[in-house]
C-alpha cells in the first residue's frame, strides 16, 4: 500500500511502449489517449503477471487514471527526458507524434503483445470513451475526493483479488525492488 511505484520507474522502458502505441495509432495520438492507453497496458500487465510495465504512480482524476511521471515527462516538469525527446515529440496542439522509430530492447515478447492487444481493445476508442473505460475499471463514483492517488493494492482490490493475493503480489514487488536497489 506505499508508494513504491516510481522507485523502479525507467523513462527508457516507459518510452519503447509509448513510441509502439503511437507507431500502432499510425505515427501520432493525442498525449491524453496514450496517457489513458498506457494505465491500460500497465493495469492489464498488474492483473495478468502480478507486476506493472511502467512502474509508474497514478492517479484517477475526472478524464480517467494519470500516470504521473509520464504525464510530467511529455509535459515538460521531468528534468531527464533526454530518452523521450529522441523518439516522441513535444505535444504540439495536444498531440505527440513518432520522431522516429525506437527500439524495444526494455520489452519482452509478452510485454509488447499485451501492448498489442490492448490497442486492438482500445486503440480506437476516443477519449471520452477510454475515460468512461477507467471509470468501469475502478467503480469509482466518489468525484468530490478526485484527484485521488492510486496503489497496485486499490487496482488488485477493485478486480476482487483476495487480500492474501495482492499481499504476495505486493511482497513479490517489494523484493524485486531491493533486488533491483542492490544492483543499481
Amino acid at each position: 500500500e506505499d508508494g513504491m511505484e516510481s522507485c523502479l520507474f525507467k523513462e527508457e522502458k516507459i518510452t519503447q511502449i509509448a513510441s509502439l502505441i503511437i507507431k500502432l495509432h499510425q505515427g501520432s495520438i493525442e498525449y491524453s489517449k496514450l496517457i489513458k492507453l498506457l494505465y491500460i497496458v500497465d493495469r492489464s500487465a498488474l492483473l495478468k503477471w502480478g507486476s506493472p510495465s511502467t512502474y509508474d504512480d497514478y492517479i484517477l482524476t475526472k478524464c480517467g487514471f494519470v500516470l504521473t511521471n509520464t504525464l510530467d515527462i511529455i509535459e515538460g516538469r521531468l528534468e531527464s527526458k533526454d530518452f523521450w525527446n529522441v523518439y516522441i515529440s513535444e505535444p504540439d496542439c495536444c498531440e505527440v507524434k513518432l520522431l522516429q522509430t525506437c527500439p524495444t530492447s526494455q520489452l519482452s515478447k509478452a510485454e509488447v503483445d499485451l501492448i498489442e492487444e490492448v490497442f486492438r481493445e482500445h486503440g480506437y476508442k476516443s477519449n471520452l470513451a477510454l475515460t468512461e473505460e477507467h471509470y468501469k475499471f475502478s467503480g469509482w463514483r466518489d468525484f468530490q475526493s478526485l484527484p485521488l492517488q492510486i496503489t497496485y493494492w486499490d487496482i488488485l482490490k477493485a478486480e476482487g483479488k483476495l487480500e492474501e493475493e495482492i499481499k504476495a503480489i505486493e511482497e513479490e514487488l517489494e523484493h524485486f525492488e531491493f533486488v533491483h536497489q542492490l544492483l543499481s
